[in-house]
């Protein structure tokens, strides 16, 4: 008898212990996930703030600096302007730096290269990325998958081979062009194609953190002024490793 009611009450044990460890790995699996989502609204909240003040600092700006208010709204009201401009200029001045800097003679129709090529772009395929396409098809709340995908795409598969076909035109002679543009266009892609590599490289180094903050930060009409800003930078790159009349050699 005694026999029997130890191996009940063990049995008895036995069960009891059983759901005390499960509750046991439940609470801590909870006080894990609890410890997670902190970590994320944490971060999130940090992320929320910085936007406000930046976004605060930009409103303030706009509001007290007079030439900052002019160009914000001209911007507002001529975005497709504002982005031939200003993506023109920021070409124009970038391989003007790199010419003055490499000491070499300065060679107008170089500039008027990038000059011409950074207006046409941003006021065709540009536009059409930045400000119509982007706004209305990629999805809300994720600048840095978008930023990525701008780099792997848009900049990769149209942006490069519109400038080398545009920089073919410009320093091939006129009778060239004449006589069998299609040729040009054909180098012009030949030339990309081999360039491809490291022109991806430098690319997705400089622009995806770039337009993730372009994404996340600005509204549509500031998108292109801002890249043209920042992007002083990537056409000075783009002038010193791409700019010159021969082609690359890779």
């Amino acid at each position: 008898m005694k026999r029997i009611q130890r191996t009940l009450s063990s049995l008895l044990e036995g069960e009891s212990r059983k759901p005390r460890r499960a509750s046991v790995t439940v609470r801590r699996s909870i006080r894990r996930k609890v410890k997670k989502q902190g970590l994320a609204h944490r971060w999130m909240s940090t992320v929320v703030m910085a936007r406000e003040q930046v976004t605060s600092f930009g409103s303030s700006a706009v509001r007290n600096v007079p030439l900052i208010k002019f160009l914000v709204r001209n911007a507002k009201a001529y975005p497709f302007a504002a982005a031939g401009l200003s993506v023109g200029a920021r070409y124009g001045i970038g391989d003007g730096i790199v010419q003055l800097v490499s000491g070499d003679r300065w060679d107008p129709s170089r500039s008027l290269l990038f000059a011409s090529f950074g207006a046409t772009y941003a006021c065709t395929f540009g536009y059409g990325v930045y400000n119509i396409l982007y706004p209305r098809f990629a999805p809300k709340g994720w600048p840095l998958m978008l930023s990525m995908f701008d780099a792997c795409t848009n900049s990769a598969f149209l942006y490069f081979p519109v400038y080398y076909v545009f920089k073919q035109f410009t320093y091939e002679p006129t009778e060239e062009i004449v006589k069998n543009p299609t040729k040009v266009v054909r180098a012009g892609i030949n030339t990309w194609w081999r360039s491809l590599p490291t022109d991806f490289k430098s690319c997705t180094t400089f622009w995806i953190p770039m337009n993730y903050l372009n994404f996340w930060l600005l509204p549509l009409h500031l998108r292109q002024p801002f890249m043209s800003v920042v992007g002083i930078g990537w056409a000075m790159i783009l002038s010193k490793n791409r700019g010159a009349r021969q082609p690359a050699n890779e």
